[in-house]
């Protein structure tokens, strides 16, 4: 699955996006490559949170 994330993403968003992924990760609902992949890339890409 293929997904374009705007640049205008709030850190809210990142966030939820990375809690879900994690959560997926956390039940093995997603241990594919794919789910690793995805879940690097948006710890990697997700905004600095002060």
């Amino acid at each position: 699955m293929e997904v374009q994330v705007p640049d205008t993403v709030s850190t809210d968003r990142w966030l939820e996006l990375l809690t879900l992924l994690a959560t997926a990760d956390r039940w093995g609902l997603d241990s594919s490559e794919e789910g690793r992949t995805a879940r690097a890339f948006v710890q990697k890409n997700a905004p600095a949170t002060t």
